[in-house]
């Protein structure tokens, strides 16, 4: 019996599951009275932090500049995402009432929209807005030149050094005057900052993969140096916790070598199972 062939992209597939295996990974309590396993896990913590992202590149990957009808693109992805997280909000809450945990209607509106009785169900909301601006940066995407692209890739590129991860002041957000929102300066680039441009990376090693594979060697290795080199400044100038946030320069840098690093093995469509780099 013979498989009908498929363009379905393998190494995409590949990418999740070391995506979700990094995820359980992260959430895996180690003993901290064996030394050597706390170790090795602490040295793998700052790859496991890649997992999310990985998934934010994977759908710029596949769904940035498709056409098509904005609200059946929405439709599509929300009907996935909405459902099963209205769902689940509603379990952990209704657990949240049974342990006392609200004693109130209001409070228990406010813990339902707030994820306060499921703090894990972020990615989802995360995962919401960014499929909220696929339909509106696409056609932008389609007209704007490299250079221009990568203009506003640099800017993203800047919040990930000015943000409350190594600031504690960024965003100064205050709010008086009726709404009126009083910031400091770096507030002009706050809109920037944000999950979405890891989907813009997904989506800019797709356009310019050819170039990519040609030179993924030398890629990989100036990728994986930016990594090791801002982790490292990063936990000699402030703290750990500011080099393993998702939006940090080291979790970027390392997120986009295993992203690179996936796409260029090379698996065999047959019965054959063995990888090759390509």
């Amino acid at each position: 019996m013979e498989l009908a062939k498929t363009n379905r992209n393998i190494s995409i597939d590949v990418l999740r599951i070391l995506a979700c295996a990094l995820v359980v990974l992260h959430h895996t309590k180690i003993d901290s009275s064996n030394s050597i396993l706390h170790l090795l896990y602490a040295a793998s913590f700052t790859i496991t932090r890649c997992a999310v992202p990985l998934f934010f590149m994977i759908s710029g990957y596949l769904l940035i500049s498709q056409s098509g009808d904005a609200m059946s693109f929405l439709k599509k992805r929300f009907d996935r995402i909405i459902v099963p997280l209205l769902v689940w909000l509603l379990v952990y809450n209704l657990f949240f009432v049974i342990s006392g945990g609200v004693t109130n209607w209001k409070d228990f509106l406010f813990s339902f929209f707030s994820l306060e009785a499921a703090p894990h169900l972020w990615f989802l909301y995360a995962l919401i807005g960014v499929y909220l601006l696929i339909p509106i940066v696409s056609p932008f995407l389609q007209k704007v030149t490299f250079r221009g692209f990568l203009f506003y890739m640099l800017i993203w590129g800047v919040t990930l050094i000015f943000n409350g991860n190594n600031f504690a002041s960024f965003p100064a957000l205050e709010f008086d005057h009726h709404g009126l929102v009083f910031t400091n300066i770096f507030f002009a680039i706050l809109p920037f900052y944000g999950y979405f441009g890891y989907l813009l990376l997904g989506y800019i090693v797709k356009v310019k993969w050819d170039y990519i594979s040609r030179n993924r060697w030398k890629i990989l290795s100036v990728i994986l140096l930016a990594g090791v080199v801002s982790k490292l400044a990063i936990l000699l100038l402030l703290n750990d916790a500011a080099s393993i946030a998702y939006l940090s320069v080291p979790t970027v840098a390392f997120t986009l070598f295993l992203f690179i690093g996936g796409l260029c093995l090379k698996f065999p469509r047959g019965g054959d199972f063995t990888l090759q780099l390509l």
